[in-house]
C-alpha cells in the first residue's frame, strides 16, 4: 500500500509548488489522469525519491521515502517519458544485463528475456542494437526490460507514448494482464487508457486531487450535461464560454449545467466526464 500524507514538491528556482498538500492512498494498480502539467510525474518522482519534497509523508509498504530513500527506490521498476536506451546494445544483451542485475539464475536468464520481448511484440528485435528502433519500439522495449524486475510495485509514466493504435490496444491487454499477480501504476493524459484500468483512476488538476474514481463513474459525472446542438447555433453559445466539441455531421457536442431550447441530451463518455470535472473544479488552482 502507498499512503501520500499532505505532500508537497516544490522544485528549486520555481515559484509555485508541483504538488500541492496531496494525500492520497494506493492499495491496487492505480491509473493517474490529468493534464500536462497537473503533478503526474512529479508524483512518481516523489515515490522513488527523486523530488524535492518540502512536507508530508510518503509510506511505501511500510517504508518511509525519506528515510530510506534507496530502500524504497527497490520496490519499484519505473518506466520514464523519456524512451532512453543504450543505444550500442541488442536487445537481447540489454534484457540479459537487467536479468543478471535483477539476480535471475543463469539457467533462467535466457527464457525469462525471451518471455519479456514476447509480452511487447519484440520476439524478432532481440538481435537487433536499439539505436536501430523506432520510438514505438524503444517504449516498448523499456516495458519489457520493467516486467523483468521483481519490484512489487510497476510505474509506468506515459506508456502509451508513441505507440501505435494496435500496440496501445495490446498494451491495454497486457496491463490486464499484469494486475493478476502484479501492483502496476500508469500515469497518463488520455482518458482511452485509464480503460486499462477502470476500477481506479486517480485525477489531478494543479498538483491536487480532483477525484478518486472509476471509468463508469467518470463518464456518469457529465451525465444531463452533455448534449448536441445544430452547428447555426454555435456562434451564439460560444461567446457564453460554453465547453464544446465538433461533431460528424456539422453538429457541435457542449457541455452545461442545463439544456436549452433545441438541444439534444446526449450519454456522456468517459472522455466528456473528465472534460465536465476538469472544467468545473475551479476550487483546484492550477499551479
Amino acid at each position: 500500500m502507498i499512503l501520500l500524507s499532505d505532500l508537497v514538491v516544490r522544485y528549486p528556482g520555481t515559484s509555485s509548488n508541483a504538488i500541492h498538500d496531496l494525500s492520497l492512498v494506493i492499495d491496487d494498480s492505480t491509473c493517474i489522469l490529468g493534464p500536462h502539467g497537473s503533478g503526474k510525474t512529479s508524483v512518481i518522482l516523489a515515490l522513488l525519491g527523486l523530488a524535492p519534497i518540502q512536507q508530508g509523508k510518503i509510506d511505501v509498504d511500510g517504508v518511509e521515502i525519506q528515510k530510506t530513500p534507496l530502500v524504497a527506490r527497490k520496490l519499484f521498476s519505473y518506466v520514464p517519458q523519456d524512451n532512453w536506451l543504450p543505444s550500442e546494445l541488442t536487445l537481447g544483451e540489454y534484457l540479459t544485463e537487467l536479468a543478471v542485475l535483477d539476480d535471475y539464475q543463469p539457467s533462467e536468464v535466457r527464457d525469462r528475456t525471451l518471455w519479456a520481448a514476447h509480452q511487447v511484440h519484440l520476439d524478432a528485435g532481440m538481435e537487433r542494437r536499439l539505436k536501430s528502433f523506432s520510438g514505438g519500439m524503444r517504449r516498448r522495449a523499456l516495458i519489457a526490460g520493467s516486467l523483468l524486475s521483481r519490484a512489487p510495485w510497476l510505474i509506468w509514466d506515459e506508456p502509451t507514448l508513441g505507440l501505435d493504435p494496435k500496440e496501445q490496444a495490446h498494451l491495454y491487454q497486457l496491463i490486464n494482464q499484469m494486475v493478476a499477480t502484479r501492483r502496476l501504476i500508469i500515469t497518463t493524459q488520455v482518458v482511452e487508457d485509464a480503460i486499462s484500468l477502470p476500477n481506479r483512476i486517480v485525477l489531478l488538476r494543479g498538483g491536487q486531487l480532483v477525484k478518486a474514481t472509476t471509468y463508469s463513474d467518470l463518464a456518469a459525472t457529465a451525465r444531463n450535461h452533455v448534449f448536441r446542438i445544430p452547428n447555426p447555433m454555435v456562434t451564439e453559445r460560444l461567446r457564453e464560454g460554453l465547453l464544446w466539441a465538433p461533431m460528424p455531421g456539422g453538429r457541435i457536442k457542449v457541455f452545461a449545467d442545463k439544456p436549452q431550447p433545441g438541444w439534444e441530451p446526449l450519454e456522456p463518455t468517459a472522455n466528456d466526464g473528465y472534460l465536465w470535472l476538469m472544467a468545473n473544479c475551479s476550487e483546484v488552482p492550477l499551479q
